[in-house]
């Protein structure tokens, strides 16, 4: 009776350590996904800019040819 009653006490200890780990491992997951979406707006700017200095470029030849 004793080990169902220490069961019984400890049940809203363990749910909430499970809850906290749950809670824990979802707000990893966003912070990763945030992560690869800074990267990627990241990787698309760098894009950008590539292709803007490759247009200047083309242009400033295209300028000096006139």
């Amino acid at each position: 009776m004793a080990e169902v009653l220490y069961e019984l006490l400890n049940l809203p200890v363990q749910t909430t350590i499970i809850i906290r780990a749950c809670q824990t491992a979802a707000m990893m997951q966003a912070m990763r996904m945030l992560g690869f979406r800074i990267h990627e707006q990241q990787r698309q700017v760098k894009s950008e800019v590539a292709l803007f200095i490759d247009v200047n470029a083309l242009l400033n030849i295209q300028l000096a040819d006139v």
